[in-house]
């Protein structure tokens, strides 16, 4: 190679460092911005609504992960934002629902699930989300988002009763879809037996996760329904820290125990291996008692 090509190809690989150099800055730049306006609008340190409307304009940013971190940053600060500002970022966030990057779908569905019931008109999209994409992030945020907005039950519950059907006995699928769809299903009680009637099918189940997502879920839409205590039964029987109290806490959600329900309660706290099973069961069953005593 000449020396004049090699001074050439030494110029270029300079200039690309640079430019690289000078966008990873420039990135950073904005990073550091959006992570300061999101504690600026936390903690009202200053005009909160020219904070929101900076962090807003980051959203349609060229960069992928300027997009992605600035709808994460609103949903972390969701809570603190007015009306009318939650309003606009709703409006930003189901534009980020079709952005080309899986992760500003992801972080654009997990945000507009911070938001609650003020995203309600986002439900269409998300549930277009859900069940377009398949065993992603984006589609389990999706999911997660519907059960945090709690709205629209006659379009979004048939779709998620839907999804947990289809997952089958495919762990894949059931990690995916059925157990987040279950547990957002919780979020619907006044479906709740016809609900808890659809995912009777899985109370048979292997998959402790999903017994422990179903435990859940229907102990708080349909109490007394006649499979929670083999549910709980099961749940209790594993050596899975999470799935036992999953079971404990599902028991804590029915108000009034059978006497079944009223054994395995009184079994935990004495055999449970761990003390915070016990402790757990402990005020569970005098919280009963006490109960009991008031009737």
């Amino acid at each position: 190679m000449s020396s004049k090509i090699t001074r050439t190809v030494l110029t270029a690989a300079m200039l690309l460092a640079s430019g690289l150099f000078s966008v990873a800055a420039s990135v950073k730049g904005k990073v550091d911005d959006i992570n300061g306006l999101r504690l600026s609008i936390a903690s009202s340190t200053m005009d909160s609504d020219g904070a929101f409307k900076k962090l807003l304009a980051y959203t349609s940013d060229r960069e992928i992960i300027i997009r992605a971190g600035s709808f994460a940053a609103i949903g972390v600060v969701a809570k603190h934002l007015t009306d009318s500002q939650r309003e606009m970022a709703v409006d930003s966030m189901m534009d980020g629902l079709n952005d080309s990057a899986l992760v500003v779908q992801r972080e654009s569905a997990r945000a507009l699930g911070e938001c609650g019931p003020t995203a309600e008109k986002a439900v269409p999209p998300l549930l277009s989300v859900a069940e377009g994409k398949i065993e992603t992030d984006a589609s389990l945020f999706a999911i997660r988002a519907l059960g945090k907005i709690g709205r629209r039950q006659d379009i979004v519950v048939p779709v998620l009763i839907k999804m947990a059907g289809e997952a089958n006995d495919d762990p894949e699928r059931q990690h995916w879809e059925a157990i987040p769809a279950i547990q957002a299903l919780a979020s619907f009680p006044d479906d709740g037996k016809a609900i808890a009637a659809d995912l009777d099918k899985y109370v048979g189940t292997k998959n402790f996760d999903l017994l422990a997502a179903l435990a859940e879920t229907i102990s708080t839409v349909d109490p007394g329904n006649h499979d929670l205590e083999s549910i709980i039964e099961t749940l209790l029987s594993s050596n899975n820290l999470q799935h036992r109290i999953a079971g404990i806490e599902a028991i804590d959600r029915i108000p009034i125990l059978s006497e079944a329900e009223i054994r395995l309660l009184k079994s935990a706290k004495t055999n449970d291996p761990s003390p915070a099973i016990r402790s757990m069961a402990e005020v569970g069953s005098s919280g009963f008692l006490m109960a009991r005593r008031d009737e």
